[in-house]
Parts: structure tokens; C-alpha cells; sequence
């Protein structure tokens, strides 16, 4: 778009950031609303200025006018603008210098605004000294000026209401290191081949943050041995609370006594108190388990990130509520009361201009009065997410802070840093999650989203190194996106529930941009090259991961029914029977050439062909052992089977609702063998309304022949106790032997809007005189059907 064109903006992860700041656009936001961002950067009103036309950028300029109107003070973003040289002497020439900017108070920033030289404060450029002065006053180190250089009353004019207004603002050395998700300072470089250089540091203050018994460096929770007391102990102030500088409107001197300069200070901090809410009372701990969980994870000082927006919904629960306003929409939590060791462990991690790459997550989920969690710390990097460290699954009614910290610890010093720019690369962590998940025998959904860590565990991890495979496309996208001068390619994040889709994309556009890639390659990483073996292997893979995609979607969606897995499952299982181990040598060769789009002369061996494809140069001979290639994709189709089919299994062996009834559906068995419209319009018309002598009304009835379903389902609802009653002793008279079917597959689902509970039906079944087989399956339906209509 024009934005980038001129060079405005780019496209980073999906959005467009300003190039000045790190504020963000959404990819479908217009050019004319990014205009009115940018006049607010000198260097881009400069651009815009330039190239532009005079209208356009006149509504840009009246757009910002207008804001500017409705809001005389607006904070600064956490990234400073630099002003280039030939900016600041056209602005030093257009604007005059007032007082303040003399004085070091304040700086023109750009044609709009100036800011305050301490904590970056925008002010309007109209904005008086008298403003600019009261603000000052908050700043001690600009107090010390005004106190020199102002006039006693203007002094006291600019410091009168000081004293109510709370302590002075901090500094920017302090302020400015957690100002937002952003971090825009120049000791973070990129990722480069060398271990950072506190990683020790940060093992060493992870590693005892729970480990030391007294409270203020055990993060708040009281030292123990065994299990933790998470009893909340407020941690003492490890500083005394900054006073604020309090004026009256008489002359500065040293004549009050210490009693009343105690009295003023006792006066201030209990302001300070009521103003801004203690710690106790952020956080405030009841019984419940998110509150617990989400105090420690605060507590901890680490930056917390929820990857799954509605796992983070569920960790806000009701207990927490009053946290929310401190949490941003990203579901990034920065703690208030991050302490300082934490800060410096903060630094220390590599971090690129765009995101901060260390981070936390956390899934919560319920099963039989034990509450579980799983934690993972991730390395992000500018354009890849490296795949999670989980950090063990634990049962939180058991939960021991001081193994979770030496737990923590632990797993951090196994990371590596490999080669240069590489994001960290770990092991998944998926197999332990699978056995807890096994081990504690979760209901229907939870086993259905462990088929996800299973197959990651099992197949790509252990068939033909497929996982070292997607992790080194991973990695050679990531140095050639790096090389390209066109940023408006995404990376794609190999994290989490999604790592499926996410490798069946970097596998498309690898093939799909072959010869550029590999020239790439060749010229700068030749120790990545990708063989021949390897390209045949990502081939197949990617045309099965295509089927997987359909069902992973549908299992990282928290809101799909139930209903709708075992339709899926079977659709997959299906597809799956494609890449059957009874296929043939010749079958296999015929795969892997289709793959790969090459002719391949069928008197070679089975184990070795010889692959011949155009390009722009001419002609390339391949070898490949097809054997191999094509027995480690059949593994792995093997795995994702297994996987499925014990998803199914486990299912069928739940206890808590009978899912086997979705599989088998008597309904379109039903519908086949008699008709579904012919056969209860003939019920309709001979037993519904059995009225002697109305037979008038009958045929009006019928005839209008509305949706037979939907009529089905009002007489149901509707007719009244003696009117089924008639209805079903002549059916029966008349079907004996579809009675039974005709019960169990058409009137327990509509029942359900008539019946209440169990009881209320069987009451009613009861005077049906059906068989004791009718009555269990009716029963195993009702309450699948009300499970079903419940979720």
C-alpha cells in the first residue's frame, strides 16, 4: 500500500508498525488513517509533505488538529523519536524558544507538540509556561531549577498544589524500563550465535527465587520445605516510599520543626495510600484457584504471556476481576511489583526492537476436584517463535513453589543457542504432556486435544528425524526472509497447538520457491543445503499435513461441540487409508514422483530412481532411495492412525456420556429404508389426529404439507398427555415393528424441550410398554442429547 511505498510503515507478524514507533495498524487499516499517525514523526510529515497531494495532506493535518483539541497531553510511546539534524533547525527556525525550553524543561519535538526533557510528556506547542512549569514541579531534578531560576511567586504559583497531587513522577532511567510490551533500547541486539551474557545470572535468580526462607526474596510467599505455604505474606518495602515535596503558599525555609515535617509526611503517605491501591489488595487472594495461580505467577516478577486468548479469559476469572484494567489486550502481563532482580533478568534475555522474546505460558484445566496446569517458556524472536520448553505439567492442589522454581531453573539451563541469528531451540516438552493427560484419564475433549501431543511426540519426532527436518525449513526461512528487502512476508510460528499448520506452511512456500531459495542457500549457508532425500520428504509431508489441517483447526477451537469431533475423526481416518502401509513399491515411486511433479523410468529399482525435471537451466538428475523416504512417511501416517483411532477408543470407553450413539446414527439408517417424508406423512395422516368425524380438518392439516420435522416437533411439544397417548397405541398397533426404532430414534430429542429430567421421561416411557433394550438405549440417548445441548 502507500504507506509502505513511502516508507511509513511495515509489515511485521501479520500487522503494519510505524516505522518511527512501535504503534501498530491492523493490515486492512487504510492509508489516509496511517497518514494522520504519521504527522505526528517530524521525519514522516517531512515525507509526507513531500509526496503527497495538498489536500490529502492538509485533511491529514486538520485530522490531527482535531485530536489534538480533545486531548492537550498525550503520553508518549515507549520508543523516543530522534529528531535528524536538518529537522531540528527547521523546527528551532519555525518555533521560538519559550522559558521552558531555556531552561531545559522542555524541547520541541515536532510542528505540534514539545515534551518534557525528564519522562517524554507530550504538550501541545500552544501549551503556556504556567502548564509546562506545574509540571516540572513534579520532577525533582527540574524542582531544583525552578527553585533557582523563577520568580518566589511564580515558584509557589507552579508548586502550590503539588502536595495533594501524590509523589513526584519518577524518573526516566526508572520509568522508562517498563513503559510497554515495546523496548526500544540500544543495549538489546539481535540474536546472535553467543550465549547471552547474564544467561548464569538469570539461572542463578530463577533458580533461587523460591529457594531462600525469608519473605521479601522468596517473591512474597512465606519460605517453606515440602509443600508450599501460598499463604500471601506482604513483602516489606525494601526502600522508604519517596515524600513528596509538599509547598504552601509561604517562603521556603528551614524553620519547621521535625514534628510537623513528620506530620506532613504521615499527612502524604496516607494520600499515597488511598490513592493508589496496595499491593495487599491488588493482590488479594481468595480461595479460588485462579486467584492463587495467577498471585504466583505475578508474583514471580517473569514477563507472562497467554498464548491461547481463551485460556487467558478462564485464567481472569471471576476471583480476579479487579486485575483486569492492569492486563492490556495483548493478554501480556507486565507486574506493577516486578522486583529488581527480576528487571535486570528482564535485560538480560535477548531481545530484538520489536518484542521482548522471554515469556511464560500457562494452560489450566479441571478433572475430578484436581486442578492442573501446564507451563511452558518460549523465546521469541522478531519473526519465529521457537518451539516451547514445557516446564512440567503440575497438579496445583499439590503445588510446591520451591520444585516449580528449581523445576524452572533446570529446564532453562538445557536451552542452546545455535548458530547465528537462530531462535533457541528446545525440545517440545509434548510427551510429558501426553503421559499426564493418559495418567489422569481426562474426559472426552481432553483426549481428544491430546491426540495433538501425541502425534507431535510420536510422529514427528521419531520418524525419519521429521522434526529436525521442519526445524531446519524453519531456519533456513528465517535467514532468507532476514535477506529479502521486501519485509511484508510473515514468519510462521512453530508454537503450540498450531505447529502443524504452521510447518504445513513453511513446507509450501519452501517448495514453492525452490530455485530462490536454494541460489540463497548456496551463496551463504551452504552447511544448510537441502538434499534430494529431504525435498521428497517434504513433498509427502506436506500432502499429508494438508488433511491434518482440518482437524488440528478444529481442536485448537475450544468452541467446537462435541458433536461435531467424531464425524471429523472418521472423515481423517478416511483420508489416512490413502497412504496405507499395503501399498506397493510401485505405488509408493508413483506417490513421491506425483509429489514432486517428475517423470521417472519405471526399470530402476524400487529403491532408487532417477527423477528427471526441467528448469531454467536445463536438466538435473536426482537420486533418492525411495524406500526410505516413503517408509518414514508411512510411519508417521501410521502414528496419526494410531493417534486417532485411540482418541476414538478413548471416547467409547468414557463413562460420562455414551458418544458411542453419534457414530452409529439410527436416524439415516432409518431414512433410507423407509423414506423420511413418505413414511411420516402416512403416520401423520392415520394416527395424529385420530378424531372421529373431523375428518375435514384432517385433509387441511396435511395438505398444507409444512416441513414434516418441524411439524413433528410442534405436535410433540404441544399436544396435550391424551393425545400421544392415542397417538402412540395406534402406532404400535399398526407397526409393532417399528415401535421400538421409531421411539428411540425420533422422540427422545424432541422430548427433551418437553421433559425436564430422567425421571419425568421414564415416567412417560413407562406407559409406553417397551422392552427393557428400548428403555437402556433411550436412556443413553437422552442424556447424550442432553449433554450435547447443555455444552
Amino acid at each position: 500500500m502507500k504507506a509502505d511505498l513511502l516508507q511509513l510503515t511495515r509489515v511485521i507478524l501479520g500487522d503494519r508498525v510505524c516505522v518511527e514507533c512501535p504503534k501498530k495498524f491492523n493490515l486492512a487499516t487504510t492509508s489516509t488513517t496511517i497518514f494522520k499517525h504519521s504527522v505526528n514523526h517530524p521525519r514522516l510529515r517531512l515525507i509526507l509533505e513531500q509526496n503527497l497531494e495538498p489536500r490529502t495532506f492538509k485533511n491529514a493535518i486538520a485530522a490531527q488538529k482535531n485530536v489534538e483539541k480533545a486531548q492537550e497531553v498525550v503520553d508518549m510511546s515507549s520508543s523516543e523519536e530522534e529528531t535528524d539534524p536538518e529537522m531540528a533547525k527547521i523546527l528551532s527556525e519555525k518555533y521560538k524558544k519559550i522559558k521552558t525550553d531555556s531552561l531545559g524543561l522542555t524541547e520541541v519535538l515536532s510542528p505540534t507538540c514539545r515534551i518534557c526533557t525528564v519522562c517524554k510528556q507530550k504538550f501541545k506547542i500552544t501549551t503556556g509556561v504556567s502548564t509546562l512549569y506545574k509540571h516540572a514541579a513534579k520532577h525533582p531534578s527540574l524542582l531544583i531549577i525552578l527553585k533557582e531560576r523563577l520568580d518566589e511567586s511564580v515558584f509557589l504559583n507552579a508548586t502550590r498544589k503539588l502536595g495533594n497531587s501524590g509523589t513526584c513522577v519518577k524518573e526516566e532511567s526508572e520509568s522508562s524500563r517498563n513503559t510497554g510490551y515495546y523496548d526500544d533500547t540500544a543495549e538489546f541486539n539481535e540474536y546472535t550465535n553467543q550465549t547471552p551474557k547474564h544467561f548464569d545470572d538469570i539461572i542463578k535468580t530463577l533458580a533461587q527465587g523460591f529457594v531462600t526462607e525469608s519473605a521479601p526474596t522468596n517473591a512474597g510467599y512465606s519460605g517453606c520445605k515440602g509443600t508450599a505455604n501460598l499463604a500471601r505474606v506482604v513483602s516489606p518495602s525494601s526502600e522508604p516510599p519517596t515524600s513528596a515535596v509538599s509547598v504552601k503558599k509561604r517562603r521556603f525555609n528551614s524553620e519547621s520543626s521535625s514534628s510537623q515535617k513528620d506530620t506532613k509526611k504521615t499527612r502524604h503517605d496516607h494520600a499515597e495510600q488511598k490513592k493508589k491501591p496496595t499491593e495487599q489488595h491488588i493482590l488479594k487472594k481468595d480461595k479460588a484457584f485462579d486467584s492463587t495461580l495467577t498471585d504466583f505467577i505475578i508474583q514471580t516478577g517473569l514477563p507472562f504471556e497467554i498464548v491461547d486468548t481463551k485460556i487467558f479469559q478462564k485464567l481472569i476469572s471471576t476471583s480476579v476481576e479487579r486485575r483486569v484494567a492492569q492486563i492490556p489486550s495483548s493478554g501480556v502481563i507486565r507486574s506493577e511489583y516486578m522486583t529488581k532482580k527480576m528487571k535486570e533478568l528482564l535485560n538480560s534475555l535477548p531481545t530484538t526492537k520489536y518484542s521482548n522474546h522471554f515469556s511464560l505460558s500457562f494452560e489450566t484445566f479441571e478433572e475430578a476436584g484436581n486442578k492442573i496446569l501446564i507451563g511452558t517458556a518460549w523465546f521469541l524472536d522478531e519473526k519465529f517463535c521457537a518451539k516451547g520448553q514445557c516446564i512440567g505439567l503440575l497438579l496445583v492442589n499439590d503445588f510446591n513453589a520451591i520444585e516449580f522454581k528449581k523445576n524452572l531453573a533446570k529446564q532453562l539451563r538445557s536451552f542452546e543457542f545455535e548458530i547465528e541469528n537462530a531462535t533457541a531451540i528446545f525440545d517440545s516438552g509434548l510427551n510429558d504432556i501426553e503421559e499426564y493427560v493418559k495418567a489422569l484419564q481426562l474426559p472426552v475433549v481432553e483426549c481428544l486435544r491430546s491426540v495433538i501431543y501425541k502425534c507431535a511426540a510420536k510422529g514427528f519426532q521419531s520418524t525419519y528425524n521429521v522434526c529436525a527436518l521442519v526445524e531446519k525449513v524453519q531456519l533456513i526461512l528465517s535467514f532468507y526472509y532476514n535477506s529479502l528487502e521486501d519485509q511484508t512476508i510473515s514468519g510462521f510460528a512453530l508454537s503450540g497447538i498450531k505447529n502443524w499448520q504452521a510447518a504445513s506452511k513453511m513446507i509450501k512456500y519452501l517448495l514453492g520457491h525452490k530455485e530462490e531459495v536454494n541460489a540463497f542457500i548456496e551463496e551463504n549457508h551452504a552447511n544448510l543445503r537441502i538434499n534430494n532425500n529431504e525435498y521428497a520428504g517434504l513433498g509427502m509431508l506436506s500432502d499429508i499435513l494438508k488433511t491434518f489441517d482440518q482437524y488440528i483447526y478444529m481442536v485448537s477451537d475450544e468452541d467446537t461441540p462435541l458433536s461435531q469431533y467424531i464425524p471429523v475423526l472418521k472423515n481423517l481416518l478416511n483420508d489416512f487409508s490413502k497412504y496405507s502401509v499395503t501399498m506397493d513399491a510401485g505405488e509408493i515411486e508413483k506417490r513421491v514422483s506425483s509429489v514432486l511433479d517428475c517423470n521417472f523410468d519405471e526399470e530402476i529399482k524400487a529403491s532408487e530412481i532417477d527423477v528427471i525435471k526441467e528448469t531454467k537451466s536445463g536438466s538435473e538428475k536426482w537420486d533418492f532411495e525411495v524406500a526410505t523416504v516413503a517408509n518414514s512417511i508411512i510411519q508417521l501416517v501410521e502414528s496419526l492412525k494410531n493417534a486417532v483411532n485411540d482418541s476414538i477408543n478413548n471416547i467409547l470407553k468414557s463413562n460420562d456420556i455414551p458418544v458411542k450413539a453419534l457414530l452409529l446414527d439410527p436416524c439415516e439408517a432409518y431414512k433410507k429404508k423407509y423414506g423420511d417424508f413418505e413414511f411420516w406423512e402416512m403416520v401423520e395422516k392415520r394416527f395424529m389426529f385420530p378424531e372421529d368425524g373431523n375428518d375435514e380438518e384432517n385433509v387441511r392439516v396435511f395438505d398444507a404439507k409444512p416441513s414434516v420435522f418441524k411439524r413433528y416437533t410442534s405436535a410433540i411439544a404441544s399436544a396435550s398427555t391424551s393425545t400421544l397417548h392415542r397417538f402412540w397405541k395406534q402406532f404400535k398397533i399398526s407397526f409393532p415393528d417399528l415401535y421400538n426404532e421409531a421411539m428411540k430414534v425420533y422422540v427422545v430429542p424432541l422430548c427433551l424441550i418437553r421433559f425436564e429430567n430422567q425421571k419425568n421421561l421414564f415416567d412417560w416411557i413407562g406407559r409406553r410398554e417397551l422392552n427393557e433394550e428400548t428403555i437402556h438405549e433411550i436412556s443413553n440417548l437422552y442424556l447424550l442429547r442432553k449433554a450435547l445441548t447443555v455444552q
